[in-house]
């Protein structure tokens, strides 16, 4: 069994990754395997962060994204409730993402999972 953690992220909470990455680092080391599951495609602070920690990787698999996010608009849809806009998002988004699911076809076979918490 692999053990890693997961942690969605993008440029917009760049420094809420910073402070995670290096609280996991102090407390828990640097050999623990981390995968960052784009949230967006703002993504160029963050790459250039993975560049310098080698545990440290992008989630890249497109087809389990898409998966993920057909499945997230199959359930949404099927919930009128949930087709409301969301305030804190981007226009033109549903209220909420697919990149909010863990891709349980990462590198990890046992994991934790992340969610960065911003305040408007």
């Amino acid at each position: 069994m692999t053990r890693g953690i997961y942690t969605l992220a993008n440029d917009v909470v760049y420094d809420q990754l910073i402070a995670l990455l290096n609280s996991i680092e102090q407390n828990v080391g640097t050999e623990l395997p981390i995968c960052i599951i784009p949230y967006d495609d703002r993504l160029d602070r963050v790459q250039q962060e993975i560049q310098q920690r080698p545990k440290v990787s992008l989630f890249d698999n497109q087809a389990a994204i898409d998966r993920w996010e057909t499945f997230a608009h199959q359930v949404w849809a099927a919930i009128p409730a949930t087709n409301c806009p969301n305030p804190l998002a981007p226009s033109g988004t549903a209220a909420t993402s697919s990149a909010n699911s863990p891709p349980l076809t990462g590198p990890s076979t046992s994991l934790s999972f992340t969610k960065p918490i911003t305040w408007p």
